[in-house]
């Protein structure tokens, strides 16, 4: 199984913007898959690999999506806790807003291009996973008290 990436060990590389991603490799693919079941998403610069590829848990399955963008939010938000796999293992929770809706736009592994739109947490997995790829972490969003 690939290995989780883990703050602040190797926080240069989860801080560095994702670069748009041509065409997403099986073996990528093949290793963010390990991780289903084991979180909610998933993104490749977790893996080490600084992509623009996320997997997400969508219904019952994951999907996956390459250089997505988030194109409308709510401005209706929403307080929760998340955690994350590259800080503390997912044992640090966090708590805090985000849009409660939003919409994104991004290519499927079959090169297609889609929109999706969301809202809960489904929304909030996709929020999380694309600030992954600006080499934003939930800390960031951490109220110092």
């Amino acid at each position: 199984m690939a290995i989780i990436l883990q703050y602040p060990k190797h926080e240069v590389m989860l801080r560095q913007k994702s670069v748009k991603v041509v065409k997403a490799t099986r073996e990528l693919i093949d290793d963010m898959a390990e991780y289903q079941g084991k979180c909610l998403g998933l993104a490749a610069v977790q893996l080490g690999v600084p992509v623009r590829l996320i997997m997400v848990k969508w219904g019952e399955d994951y999907i996956f999506l390459a250089n997505p963008e988030i194109v409308k939010v709510s401005s209706q938000t929403y307080l929760f806790s998340e955690a994350c796999l590259s800080i503390e293992n997912g044992n640090k929770i966090v708590i805090f807003h985000r849009p409660k809706r939003i919409k994104v736009r991004y290519t499927d592994v079959k090169d297609n291009q889609r929109i999706l739109k969301a809202e809960g947490l489904t929304a909030r997995i996709l929020q999380h996973e694309i600030d992954h790829l600006e080499g934003k972490l939930i800390i960031d969003y951490a109220v110092v008290k």
